[in-house]
This record gives structure tokens, C-alpha cells and sequence, in this order.
């Protein structure tokens, strides 16, 4: 298994990530999920909850549905292909997904947009709808079995040990932001899984699996068995 970094992100612009995560954890509960909504469809790729995902956006049929987006909720989903895309989403996609919120988007002079999406909320693809240009679906959120009361701050504690311990090799001042940011987060285990498995998981098919896990007792095993794995390989 290959050492666990964090994903796609320049040290510069960390804390600015670290950040983005925070704040969403506040406005998330206030935000009304639209019942249909435009997905964007893309190969080995998956958003978390309280992820950012940046996104270039060039083909019309995105562009078309960015417009839409921008025009009223300012959310578009992500799914993840399971195979080549083909004119039936049902086909090729994951039945789970997650709603993001359009946090930034820069249009260029050719029509071009860079984005930034913030993961909100997992999402069920319920029905997929014919009446765009882009994939359309009928969405709903996807239920996560909390972790009892009784067990929540020992689960907390071992995952937050074997984030620490990945950490080791990490210079200081990266280690200490995403210390700070693992504080902020772990008063709600849900977040704090999904805000882990978004930074350091880099295995696509671990990514889908802990995405669709409904447990969030079993998304902290699946991580802590990730995060402990790939320390043992970095020391063989």
C-alpha cells in the first residue's frame, strides 16, 4: 500500500482548505437539499461531506448545467462511473453520491469555469431523469447509522490516534493545521470520518466504499485499518 498523503493540495492553501470544512459543518444543517439536481459524472473520483473538491468545467453540457446551478441553489452532485459512461447514468454510476455547494466559480472569456465544491450531504441517485442535456437525477438523502453513545469518544479517540501517527512524518507546521482541524470536527464523528477519508484516502475503491457505508462505526474501522496498514508499510 502506498504512504497516505493528503489529497490533491498544496501546503500553501491548507489552512484555507482546513477552513472551508469548518465552516461548513455550520450551514449544513440549514441548507434545503433540492429533491433533483444535475450530477457530475467522473472515473475514480468521489467527494465527502465536508470535502472540497476542486472542478474545471469545459464540456457544454456541464457548462449548461453550472449555469442552471448557479441560477438557483448553487448545489450540483458528484458520482462516481463504475464503468464508461454511457447515455443511462443507471448504467454506469454509483448509486450513492454526494451533493456539494458551489463555494466559488470563476467563468473564463471561452466559457471555461473553475470551481470550487464543497461536499454537503451523502445522496441516494433515486431515479435518473431525461429531460436534461446533462445527467439529471432525482436525489434523496442517504441514512448513516450513528455510532451509540456508549462507544462514541473510544472509536473518536482511536481514530484521531492513527490520523496523529500518519501525521509523524508530516512537517510541523502541516501536521499542526490538520491537528487543529481534526479538533474542530471530532465533537461530530460523522464529520470527523468523512473529513479524514476525503484527505488521506487515495485508493478510489476504498473511497467509494467508505462513502456508501451507511455505519459510521464501520467508516471509522475502515479508516483506522487504512491509516495503521499504510504506517506499517512507510516502516517496512
Amino acid at each position: 500500500m502506498a504512504a497516505i498523503k493528503p489529497r490533491g493540495i498544496a501546503a500553501s492553501s491548507r489552512s484555507y482548505r482546513s477552513n472551508l470544512q469548518i465552516s461548513l459543518l455550520i450551514i449544513t444543517n440549514s441548507l434545503e437539499i433540492p429533491e433533483r439536481c444535475g450530477a457530475i459524472l467522473l472515473p475514480n473520483a468521489t467527494l465527502f461531506p465536508q470535502g472540497v473538491l476542486p472542478l474545471h468545467i469545459f464540456e457544454p453540457r456541464y457548462q449548461e448545467m453550472l449555469n442552471e446551478a448557479l441560477q438557483s441553489h448553487c448545489m450540483i452532485c458528484v458520482g462516481t462511473l463504475t464503468s464508461e459512461e454511457t447515455d443511462n447514468p443507471q448504467e454506469c454510476t454509483a448509486p450513492i453520491g454526494t451533493v456539494g455547494l458551489i463555494r466559488a466559480s470563476r467563468e473564463q472569456t471561452d466559457g471555461r469555469s473553475n470551481l470550487i465544491l464543497h461536499g454537503v450531504l451523502r445522496v441516494e441517485f433515486t431515479d435518473w431523469l431525461f429531460e436534461k442535456e446533462y445527467p439529471f437525477a432525482a436525489i434523496q438523502p442517504a441514512p448513516s447509522i450513528p455510532i451509540p453513545d456508549s462507544e462514541t469518544q473510544s472509536v473518536v479517540d482511536d481514530l484521531r490516534s492513527a490520523v496523529y501517527l500518519a501525521l509523524k512524518n508530516f512537517p510541523d507546521a502541516i501536521a499542526e493545521q490538520i491537528k487543529n482541524a481534526v479538533e474542530q470536527v471530532a465533537q461530530s464523528p460523522a464529520a470527523f470520518a468523512d473529513v479524514i477519508a476525503q484527505q488521506f484516502i487515495l485508493d478510489p475503491a476504498m473511497r467509494t466504499e467508505l462513502l456508501e457505508e451507511p455505519s459510521v462505526k464501520k467508516r471509522f474501522d475502515k479508516l483506522v485499518h487504512e491509516l495503521r496498514n499504510a504506517d506499517r508499510d512507510d516502516r517496512n
